[in-house]
């Protein structure tokens, strides 16, 4: 009899670090080139990090914060190198990598908050609009791809898309000026 491996515990751990690490290793990567000013030290220090996160995702509680977690991790490691180059001519002490994670974590909620904005204002076009955006961007065509598919002018099309994309940012901009209020 087969093991039905696709509900093991293991295997829904390993989506779960797939998933996040996907999600969010641009912004672990981001934080580290930030602090690190040789690009090839960067890397190292992003892959030694992604390692920890590997070998550790065990010990990470789903019901917090991945991305919190994972900056830590990060942060540790970047005080742990500059310690053993602490001959560069650029260091950071541990209060401004602390302050600067303050300001990205400030920035990644702004991030946050605009995301679900514009979710929200896509909801509110119209269904061809929807579609459009939906064709554009999900399944990654080109205006000459589009205009094939909905059988429209391809000047027409960037009309349309221009007029969208003015909608949404008006949008947005509105629920976040709503936001910056309360």
């Amino acid at each position: 009899m087969k093991k039905n491996i696709s509900n093991s515990p293991e295997l829904q751990q390993t989506e779960l670090l797939a998933c996040m690490l996907s999600k969010y290793h641009r912004r672990i990567y981001g934080y580290v080139l930030a602090l690190v000013p040789n690009f090839n030290d960067a890397e190292d220090l992003f892959q030694e990090t992604l390692l920890v996160i590997c070998r550790r995702f065990d010990e990470f509680d789903p019901d917090t914060n991945f991305l919190a977690w994972g900056l830590e991790i990060a942060r540790r490691k970047v005080i742990k190198f500059r310690q053993t180059q602490s001959k560069s001519k650029i260091i950071f002490n541990e209060s401004m990598l602390t302050e600067y994670q303050k300001c990205q974590k400030s920035h990644m909620t702004m991030i946050e908050q605009k995301s679900m904005a514009l979710k929200s204002c896509i909801k509110k076009l119209s269904p061809n609009d929807q579609n459009l955006l939906r064709i554009r961007y999900d399944l990654n065509d080109n205006i000459k791809e589009i205009a094939k598919k909905v059988n429209r002018p391809i000047h027409g099309l960037y009309k349309v898309f221009t007029r969208i994309h003015l909608n949404l940012r008006e949008c947005v901009n509105r629920t976040m000026s709503v936001l910056e209020k309360s």
